[in-house]
């Protein structure tokens, strides 16, 4: 089960990402992409390397963000007038970025 505490602190670790890796600090919706969602699912990697943060928390910072970024698109968030207009599609996360989850197999 995870609480609205947990979900604001994953958004709260792709904020930070977003912060150190991008010259705009991740300011311009429009300019988002692919690529920011690389570079946070490498500084989780990091992260977890240098033990801020654990592998049992890694895998549910993923997980909310992926989920909360798709329920965003799918309630209309992204349409003309709406807080994300402009969030690029390939702004999300996919199977791929998961880190090694062992609870799923």
């Amino acid at each position: 089960m995870h609480t609205l505490q947990d979900i604001l602190n994953a958004f709260a670790l792709l904020s930070e990402s977003l912060l150190l890796q991008r010259d705009d600090d991740g300011n311009d919706i429009h300019a988002l992409s692919r690529r920011d969602i690389t570079a946070f699912t490498n500084r989780l990697a990091y992260l977890h390397q240098t033990g801020v943060l654990s592998a049992s928390k890694r895998v549910p910072v993923v997980r909310y963000v992926r989920n909360h970024l798709g329920r965003m698109r799918s309630l209309g968030m992204t349409s003309p007038g709406q807080p994300l207009h402009g969030l690029p599609d390939e702004f999300a996360r996919l199977a791929e970025d998961f880190p090694d989850d062992r609870r799923r197999r």
